[in-house]
């Protein structure tokens, strides 16, 4: 063999094992970014036997609370079937008989900011069932629709579809909203919109003779997100046909007067 066939033949040498060893660190890179966040047992597709349901994450980087992707595993049977959510925080995760057809469904909610940070910050959230093998998305509630408007005196309206508007007091908010010129001596100085968010809170609650239903709440926020003045909170019931408001109410938030 020639001296160049030598060096030729040790360089595609050392070339493979370098890819080598790039395949197994980003191999082991991402088996430490990937963390089980949810393990438990549940009977979700009506052959009564418990079903394994795993919620995985992968972090952003390595130690980050934050994860890049989440999936929600569920396996049935030997058969595993894979959801993929929003990016996001550490899932919290319930289960419930949201259709009402005899079994447990998984509702999963996924925080967008941290929650040791806030408890009012806006959420993703899943419905899912697994009735007879079959992936279903029940989807969630639409967040509840609210015109709104600050008015003359320190006062603002909101008005959920053909309800009676809720007029809010926020006399406790005006030193703030003077001396950023929302308010001139209690004169409105524009016309302005208050800032409703989504579901912060989607949880179950039971409804005597109907079942589990869900209970969403939306932070109605003022001209930042620290304005805080209100919770929307909304009820809901699953019929044949999807998910039908059965009662909302709007809750001033009680705030130190300014």
């Amino acid at each position: 063999m020639s001296k160049k066939a030598e060096v030729f033949k040790y360089l595609v040498f050392v070339v493979a094992v370098l890819f080598a060893c790039q395949a197994v660190a980003a191999q082991g890179k991402s088996s430490q970014d990937e963390k089980i966040l949810f393990h438990e047992k549940k009977e979700l597709t009506g052959d009564k036997k418990k079903d394994a349901i795993i919620i995985k994450g992968i972090q952003y980087e390595n130690g980050s609370d934050f994860y890049k992707e989440i999936i929600l595993m569920v396996t049935s049977k030997g058969v595993l079937r894979e959801v993929h959510l929003s990016s996001g925080f550490s899932p919290a995760v319930s289960f419930a008989d949201l259709n009402h057809d005899g079994l447990k469904d998984v509702l999963v909610t996924v925080p967008a900011v941290n929650h040791e940070e806030t408890d009012t910050i806006p959420i993703e959230a899943y419905a899912f069932t697994f009735k007879d093998d079959k992936l279903l998305d029940l989807s969630v509630p639409p967040a509840v629709q609210v015109t709104s408007q600050y008015l003359n005196d320190y006062k603002a309206v909101l008005k959920v579809d053909d309800q009676k508007p809720v007029v809010l007091d926020v006399k406790d908010h005006r030193k703030e909203y003077e001396e950023l010129g929302l308010y001139q001596e209690g004169i409105l100085n524009e016309e302005t919109e208050l800032m409703i968010d989504s579901y912060y809170s989607l949880k179950t609650y039971q409804i005597f003779g109907r079942g589990k239903n869900l209970e969403g709440r939306q932070r109605i926020n003022g001209i930042h997100q620290q304005d805080s003045l209100a919770d929307l909170i909304s009820k809901w019931h699953y019929e044949k046909d999807g998910w039908k408001l059965v009662d909302v109410k709007i809750k001033p938030v009680q705030t130190k007067k300014k």
